[in-house]
């Protein structure tokens, strides 16, 4: 089951019914998409492994453990997390290899593994389980342009984001990210219309090779946009977060983490993520 079919579902009548049922792997499956729902990260893995009690087998107990590691490794950015989410989305798709929604979620984590080709592979196993779906197709077109087949990505981008939903689509067409503030300022009062004319004259600009058929900087423009789309875009707010913004405008960070210990620099309040820039002499403090 999607996240988004839980919500009719009240987790009390749930838990009855799973203690009714001890032998029903179906309610317990639930119940955890719903504690996923609600952000009980804990609670989905306790009822995913009590479904797995019941079936072994079951391919959706492990993508319900996948979705919740790949949950708590956005807030933790452990590597260790990371890589058991991957582990469990793998093992629900060997089961299950019809099921797009635990391949999309696959990709991007691949990406951040930089295994570009299984990426790509998980991508294209996607594409055939949901042709149909502009998200597949994105996967497809980012993952090409990691592993340099620009003119593929270039082409799948150009299919692909037309059919996206406009909250994502838009993200592909906004370059305030990528702006200097004092363009990005006169850049907001543009009206839809000039907005597209000078995304045209953009683009242009920052071409690196008039030779090549291919505009890179605006594939990798687009590249680093799908990525933040797949990690970072929040279904209540039709947006992505701060790590979207950071991403498109200076790419992945060379490390991540939550809550450093610099006693000189961490204020005693709140929970704070760090991206860090080696190269930009940059750490970013969220």
């Amino acid at each position: 089951w999607g996240i988004g079919v839980m919500k009719g579902y009240q987790p009390e009548n749930l838990e009855r019914a799973t203690l009714l049922a001890p032998s029903n792997a179906a309610y317990p499956l639930r119940l955890g998409w719903v504690c996923l729902e609600g952000d009980k990260l804990r609670e989905a893995r306790r009822w995913a492994h009590a479904a797995l009690r019941r079936d072994a087998e079951s391919a959706e107990a492990h993508h319900l453990l996948g979705a919740s590691w790949r949950r708590e490794w956005l807030v933790n950015a452990d590597l260790a997390t990371l890589d058991l989410s991957v582990l469990e989305l793998a093992r629900s798709l060997r089961r299950n290899p019809g099921n797009a929604e635990a391949w999309l979620a696959l990709v991007p984590l691949l990406v951040e593994q930089s295994e570009f080709e299984a990426a790509r592979d998980a991508a294209i196993a996607a594409l055939r389980a949901a042709p149909h779906r502009p998200e597949a197709l994105l996967a497809a077109a980012y993952t090409s342009q990691r592993m340099g087949d620009v003119e593929l990505a270039e082409g799948l981008f150009e299919h692909a984001i037309p059919r996206l939903a406009a909250e994502r689509r838009k993200r592909f067409h906004d370059l305030e990210p990528v702006l200097f503030p004092s363009d990005a300022a006169a850049y907001e009062k543009l009206t839809p219309a000039e907005r597209e004319s000078y995304e045209r004259r953009f683009w242009s600009d920052a071409n690196p090779d008039l030779v090549s058929p291919v505009n890179e900087a605006r594939l990798e423009f687009w590249t680093r946009a799908a990525h933040a789309s797949f990690l970072y875009f929040n279904r209540v707010l039709k947006t992505w977060d701060q790590r979207g913004d950071l991403y498109v405008r200076f790419g992945a960070p060379g490390a991540m983490e939550r809550n450093p210990r610099v006693m000189d620099r961490t204020p005693e309040w709140g929970d704070w993520m760090v991206w860090s820039y080696p190269s930009l002499g940059m750490s970013v403090w969220m």
